[in-house]
């Protein structure tokens, strides 16, 4: 089984590059098993912001009371070595590495990519049985 996902990233060039990413899964279910699977990552790092302060990642997280689309999407914000991280899990998932940190559809975001995470469900596997 794959969780599907389409993916969108908002460039954030002021204090230090960073990256705000939204992925929005199938289902609610797939979202929160997503949430599980992404969020393995203990460090998201920490990054300049424009204020002159440091703001850390709070890595994968959803909106708890989000209403429609809201309810299928998965957010983080990252800079540089953990973003540069992030793009190469994605790649492995499927995504267009070039698509994902785009300019060509405006200097704001990049263009939609997909991911597809690969999932075992515990409760589709088979039990062996004893011979």
């Amino acid at each position: 089984m794959n969780l599907h996902a389409k993916g969108l990233v908002r460039h954030r060039f002021w204090g230090e590059y960073s990256a705000s990413i939204a992925l929005l899964f199938d289902t609610v279910e797939e979202k929160d098993i997503a949430l599980t699977l992404l969020n393995q990552r203990k460090d998201f790092g920490v990054y300049y912001n424009a204020c002159g302060g440091y703001s850390e990642s709070r890595g994968w997280r959803d909106i708890k009371d989000g209403k429609g689309d809201a309810k299928r999407a998965l957010f983080c914000d990252a800079a540089d070595p953990v973003l540069a991280e992030i793009v190469e899990e994605f790649v492995t998932y499927g995504a267009d590495r070039k698509k994902i940190l785009s300019l060509a559809r405006s200097i704001d975001h990049g263009e939609e990519f997909e991911i597809h995470i690969p999932y075992e469900d515990p409760s589709q596997q088979q039990l062996e049985l004893e011979k």
